[in-house]
């Protein structure tokens, strides 16, 4: 379980960097209005990283 939450807490970090306006240290942009979808649940298997697949949206724009 705490695998699963450290992925995707780091997925949504990557994520959030990735959005213009917004660098590591000073935003820009205040992000407590993105909404992030439910992630679903993945199976883990030995050896192999879990790779979840997260949408974060600015109202109605999907970030990429």
């Amino acid at each position: 379980m705490k695998k699963k939450l450290l992925s995707a807490v780091l997925a949504v970090i990557i994520a959030l960097t990735a959005i213009p306006g917004i660098t590591a240290g000073a935003a820009t942009k205040k992000i407590s209005s993105l909404s992030v979808a439910k992630i679903s649940n993945q199976v883990y298997r030995a050896g192999e990283a879990l790779k979840p697949s997260v949408t974060i949206k600015d109202g109605s724009k999907t970030l990429k």
